[in-house]
Parts: structure tokens; sequence; C-alpha cells
């Protein structure tokens, strides 16, 4: 086999394995989050009977929401090796913007009448350059959809400063009352300069 053809073969192999990679993190995620439910059972979680759209439905309305903060910026589905999220690329800047897009389910806590997104973040995806944004939504039961932007440093800060447990995963729990944004994993902290914040990408 000449070095072309095997080069080729080589370039198919990864993105095979990839491919594979970026499946198992997905369901990494999935059992994460089937397990955190395990282990924290006192928190009274339920999933309230609305349609929730899927993650691609939702991530769909963000980049619609980008569009008209933002006319002017280029706006795609990142590729699968990119993180599957949002890439943005500005019209005066050739580097692109990557956001890492998270999309929950509606819960509602009955003790504490508490409604709110449940994210499970992997710390490898805090640590380097790959993502400029975190961006996190979920749709709450009038059918509004709630958005939080953290910078990964911001994210990460967060972590080590209000949550107990720190491994390779971060749990967040994101909520709105009022028209304020809290983090309620373990403590309240207000978080509502990281909610519908679109002005950070003109930051970037």
């Amino acid at each position: 086999m000449d070095t072309e053809k095997w080069q080729d073969v080589e370039m198919k192999y990864e993105e095979i394995i990839l491919n594979l990679l970026n499946r198992v993190q997905e369901l990494e995620e999935q059992v994460a989050e089937i397990k955190n439910q395990i282990y924290f059972p006192s928190e009274e979680l339920i999933e309230r009977s609305i349609k929730t759209p899927t993650r691609n439905e939702a991530k769909s309305r963000a980049m619609d929401y980008i569009r008209i903060k933002h006319p002017d910026y280029l706006i795609e589905t990142a590729s699968r090796k990119e993180g599957g999220g949002i890439k943005i690329r500005k019209p005066d800047n050739e580097k692109h913007i990557l956001i890492k897009f998270y999309h929950s389910i509606h819960y509602y806590n009955p003790s504490k009448k508490t409604s709110y997104g449940w994210y499970i973040v992997f710390s490898k995806d805090l640590i380097g350059q790959q993502f400029d944004l975190c961006l996190f939504s979920y749709l709450d039961l009038e059918g509004n959809y709630h958005y939080f932007m953290f910078t990964p440093k911001e994210v990460k800060t967060h972590w080590e400063k209000h949550h107990s447990i720190h491994n390779d995963k971060v749990y967040l729990f994101l909520s709105v009352e009022n028209q304020q944004a809290f983090e309620i994993r373990e403590s309240k902290v207000e978080v509502t300069k990281n909610y519908n914040d679109w002005d950070i990408l003109e930051k970037l």
C-alpha cells in the first residue's frame, strides 16, 4: 500500500475512533445523571409533564437568539470534533468562538417549590482553551427558554468555591426566580449576571 492510500486509511480510522469517543462521552453523561438521581434521592426531583425539546431543538433555538442579537455573526453547528455545540465567527475576526452546549429537562423540587435545569459538566471541558463559553438551557412549565452563559473559567471557579465534591464531574442546578438566576446544587448562589447574557459574545 502506497503512502497516500495508507494516510487515507489512517484518517478514516481516526474519524471512526473520534466518533466512538464522542458517543462514549454522551453515554457517560447519561449514566452520570442517572447515578446522581440515585445518590441524591432526598432532592425529590420531579420531571413535570411538559413536552421537552430535544438537545438539537434547544440548540437551534439558542442559535436563533444569537442571530437576532448579532445578525452579522456567522453561526453554525460545531462538528463532533469541536464538541457538537455552536460555532460562531465574527465578521471582523478570523478566529471562531466555540460554545459547549448543555440542555436539561425541567425539574421541580416540591419541598422548596423550585424549578430548575440539571447539568453535568466534565471537568476536562473546563481545562485548556477548547471552548470559549458554556451555554446551559432549559424550558420551564410556561414554555419559556432560560439560558445561562459562563466561561469555562467561571464554571471551574464556581465549582471550586461553592461545591464540596470535587472529582471529574461538575453538577449544576440552575434556576430562575423573579428574573434572578441562581445555582442551587449545594447552596443558593446568585448568577444573574450570567443569565441571558448574549452580550458576552461581543467581549470574546
